[in-house]
């Protein structure tokens, strides 16, 4: 176990850090905040512009119509996951569009030159392509599970909203057929019930249980 000395030395030394300074370090340090960013670690990158990567996360979690902290947290997720998604296209685009620019076209043949550069950068970056590859499946993955534990968990609280606003409208006609007034909790159950929401409720119930109309005879 660290000793307070060599703690305090620690914190120290790592206030003093200050990052690579070569032109080799930071683009080590670029490298890794790409991978970082396909696998997770890291949503956005220095590269990212954050006003889009906000509009696209605000668009995506709106259209998921997220209400609970736990399903608003994984709309943020899938989300984000949608934003790696859209980088691993980018990575590759990329890759394919450094080979076109290190390679001599040919002005005549633009078909064959452009099979030929795309078969050269799939041999030079096989391995690269493959990861994008993994990466992809392994954020596609995550995004289906989210979304399957989103929707469960939107589907009990519609679920729960609905019995709860059941038992207050079941208690309101109660005290109204006792000539007395009933005032729900601000909260019942948890959710919150306006009272037009809990009048439509009773329409409803009084409507279930009206006598079916009779068939005319032909």
């Amino acid at each position: 176990m660290s000793t307070p000395k060599q703690i305090a030395a620690n914190r120290t030394n790592a206030c003093k850090s200050t990052g690579p300074t070569t032109a080799a370090g930071k683009q080590a340090v670029s490298v890794n905040a790409l991978r970082h960013g396909l696998t997770g670690r890291t949503v956005v990158i220095p590269s990212d512009d954050l006003d889009h990567y906000k509009t696209h996360v605000k668009a995506i979690t709106s259209s998921l119509n997220p209400e609970s902290p736990e399903e608003i947290q994984l709309a943020s997720l899938i989300a984000d996951d949608y934003w790696r998604l859209q980088r691993v296209k980018s990575i590759e685009d990329g890759i394919f569009a450094l080979q076109y620019a290190e390679n001599e076209t040919l002005a005549n043949q633009p078909q064959a030159n452009a099979t030929l550069n795309a078969a050269k950068a799939y041999l030079d970056h096989s391995k690269e392509l493959e990861r994008l590859t993994l990466y992809e499946s392994r954020i596609q993955r995550n995004i289906k599970s989210a979304t399957a534990r989103l929707e469960k968990l939107q589907s009990d609280r519609r679920a729960a909203r609905a019995k709860a606003l059941e038992q207050a409208a079941l208690l309101t006609r109660l005290a109204r057929s006792n000539k007395t007034t009933y005032a729900p909790p601000e909260e019942t159950n948890g959710f919150d019930f306006s009272p037009s929401e809990i009048d439509r409720a009773i329409q409803l119930q009084q409507a279930r249980h009206l006598p079916k109309p009779q068939a005319r005879a032909a």
